[in-house]
């Protein structure tokens, strides 16, 4: 299957600007990408998913929205925008750095069978 070509008209939509955080879309003309942040304070937030449909990747376009949301929530006063990047995805690690990300915690991932506890209902 071959890449289609991203239109000329391109257009970056912004949507949700309430208090709980923004989604970015661009739009071509479906969705192909899209960024969510969700703001934990006035000062802070965080990216909690960002995803390009496969045929409309190394674009550029989630730079673009990253970058937009940025620009945008500066604009509000935030200050500190985090992402968790998970170790093997590389692309990911390469895109935030490049847009001034560095690494500032090292997570470790738990999981447990789940079981029925004596005890709970």
């Amino acid at each position: 299957m071959s890449r289609p070509e991203l239109p000329e008209d391109l257009e970056v939509y912004i949507e949700s600007l309430d208090e709980q955080g923004r989604v970015t879309y661009i739009v071509a003309p479906n969705i192909v990408s899209a960024c969510f942040v969700t703001l934990n304070s006035p000062e802070e937030a965080n990216v909690t998913q960002l995803f390009t449909h496969p045929l409309y990747r190394a674009r550029g376009l989630a730079t673009t929205e990253v970058a937009t949301s940025m620009n945008k929530l500066l604009k509000r006063g935030v200050r500190t925008l985090m992402v968790w990047v998970t170790q093997n995805n590389d692309i990911a690690g390469r895109l935030f750095t490049k847009l001034g990300f560095k690494e500032s915690h090292k997570l470790v991932e738990m999981a447990a069978r789940i079981q029925q506890r004596q005890g709970a209902t």
